[in-house]
């Protein structure tokens, strides 16, 4: 039977620290999105600045996930 080997410290922290950024993100963008600009866009209120935010805002977050992925693998 093998030996398995004992789980390190470093290797856990690591993966609590990105579960961490990562439930960062998503709560940021439930916030700003789902609570602020989504009931505006949806309530017809926006002026067309909200929908080009909310553009620009999901560009910028693709890349920086596509950014954070890279970095972790």
């Amino acid at each position: 039977m093998p030996r398995r080997l004992p789980i390190k410290a470093e290797r856990v922290v690591g993966n609590l620290f990105i579960i961490l950024v990562f439930g960062t993100l998503v709560y940021v963008y439930f916030a700003s999105v789902c609570v602020v600009l989504g009931p505006r866009i949806a309530s017809g209120t926006s002026n067309g600045i909200q929908e080009i935010t909310l553009a620009f805002y999901h560009f910028f977050l693709m890349m920086l996930l596509w950014s954070l992925v890279q970095t972790i693998f």
